[in-house]
């Protein structure tokens, strides 16, 4: 459901970017990232999709009060946890960021999750800027600071993590192959990306990382380029975010990571590339080796 309805000024807009924040469970944090998108510097319009996911700690009051408040800019839906997907039998939100994506209009579409947030206002204005210099590149990403909840200090940065620092220091750009050998690409709120994804396959609905799958399928329609400067930061550790939930076991986690490399060759072709073949071996040595102690 379309918040204050379809009819709302910011419905009348051409935007050229539209930015999908999909919230949940976010009240301490929601309202940084809206005020730093707010802050964006375009000389284009640009609309901003909240997909909020039936919070039960005021996460919803707060997008309520700013769709209110910025009915030019701010186009709110109010999803219901009835419509969520459980994936390994744990609750995502993967429903609330495939529909936001699917409710953009603008030529090009930007996320930012409610947990993070944006420091550069030029943000939107150079990766706008990047993707029209190179209409053959897909997708650009840029570099974030990473913030421990726990620790309440920024203790690095993604270009200097593994795998990134190996992909982030040699390239300039990504390719499919980078992606399916690190079964990642980036920081999710530096994901800048043409719309060109029309429909969704079934697997982006059963694997875990929503992100590296869109990655995945952005990545087969161009080139993702790497921008080497830090424009955001990622909430690590924080009570919603993966990090933060009780993992489960390190053999289910493995033949998860199989069974999603079965679904990706599927897509891809099984001779599609090798790095599959790779991870499915190393995952069944993951398994059998914890299931033998």
């Amino acid at each position: 459901m379309e918040y204050l309805g379809p009819y709302k000024s910011v419905n009348k807009l051409s935007p050229k970017v539209s930015i999908c924040v999909p919230t949940y469970q976010h009240a301490s944090y929601v309202r940084q990232c809206l005020e730093n998108i707010l802050k964006q510097r375009t000389n284009f319009p640009f609309e901003i999709i909240i997909g909020e996911d039936e919070s039960s700690d005021g996460t919803r009051d707060i997008c309520i009060e700013y769709a209110e408040k910025y009915p030019h800019k701010i186009r709110l839906f109010l999803r219901n946890r009835r419509d969520m997907i459980k994936i390994y039998g744990r609750p995502t939100g993967r429903y609330n960021f495939i529909e936001n994506i699917k409710a953009a209009r603008g030529k090009y579409i930007a996320i930012c999750e409610g947990d993070d947030f944006w420091t550069d206002t030029m943000k939107l204005q150079k990766q706008h800027d990047f993707m029209e210099t190179y209409p053959d590149y897909s997708a650009c990403l840029h570099d974030a600071d990473i913030y421990s909840e726990r620790t309440n200090r920024i203790i690095g940065s993604y270009s200097s993590t593994k795998p990134f620092n190996r992909m982030w220091k040699e390239k300039n750009y990504l390719e499919l192959s980078d992606i399916l050998q690190y079964w990642h690409a980036g920081p999710t709120a530096s994901f800048f990306f043409r719309n060109i994804i029309t429909t969704f396959p079934s697997w982006m609905y059963k694997i875990y990382g929503g992100d590296t799958g869109l990655m995945i399928l952005l990545a087969q329609k161009g080139r993702i380029g790497l921008e080497k400067s830090k424009m955001s930061v990622y909430r690590f550790e924080n009570s919603q975010s993966l990090t933060g939930q009780d993992r489960i076991s390190a053999t289910t986690v493995a033949l998860h990571k199989i069974r999603e490399s079965f679904y990706l060759m599927g897509h891809l072709g099984f001779r599609a590339n090798i790095f599959l073949w790779k991870r499915i071996g190393w995952q069944f040595l993951v398994a059998i080796r914890n299931i033998l102690r």
